[in-house]
């Protein structure tokens, strides 16, 4: 009997929020926000690394499951054109950095949010609420109207963290993967 290939498919949610009402900036939490420079590159990277690699995410996107894959995807966000500094933060918790965001302008004035990640074992403490109010108003500082972002639908976390700062569904797809997860990165 040949052998089957059994093709397994992630639902993905475009989400899309205008930026004239945002949820406040965070003032404190329980991990404090450090703005984007340089230097924090290999940072950035390590926490995206972290964050995604026993997710779905990162049998959908291969580079999410690699620590060198990250520091790729970290160069290639930093050098787009579009890149948004003020909406590219990381959080440091007690024992190091524990969480990231990262955004880059379209050519149609909205800030695409990057791979919004926090450690296991950081989660539930608000950091990616802060997080993403952060990449928010840093869109917004940079003269853009509105923010999109993907998330698989089964991260139930992530979907109820990006609604609750003003995001609706816009578009349903599928994504095919080789592997099925249950963990997610926020």
């Amino acid at each position: 009997m040949p052998a089957m290939f059994l093709r397994t498919y992630v639902q993905r949610l475009r989400m899309e929020a205008p930026l004239r009402r945002l949820p406040p900036p965070a003032l404190a939490t329980a991990a404090p926000l450090v703005a984007w420079a340089p230097e924090l590159i290999e940072a950035h990277a390590e926490v995206k690394w972290l964050s995604f690699r026993d997710t779905v995410d990162a049998a959908i996107f291969p580079n999410l499951g690699r620590l060198d894959g990250c520091v790729q995807l970290m160069r290639s966000i930093t050098a787009h054109p579009g890149f948004i500094a003020d909406a590219t933060w990381l959080a440091q918790g007690p024992d190091g950095f524990c969480g990231c965001i990262q955004g880059v302008r379209s050519a149609r004035r909205v800030g695409m949010i990057q791979n919004l990640g926090v450690v296991p074992d950081c989660r539930g403490q608000g950091i990616g609420k802060a997080l993403l109010a952060a990449a928010l108003h840093g869109s917004r500082r940079a003269w853009l109207t509105g923010a999109q972002l993907e998330a698989s639908a089964r991260n139930e976390p992530a979907v109820r963290l990006y609604q609750s700062a003003g995001f609706v569904v816009r578009k349903t797809f599928y994504r095919e993967t080789t592997a099925e997860y249950v963990e997610y990165a926020i």
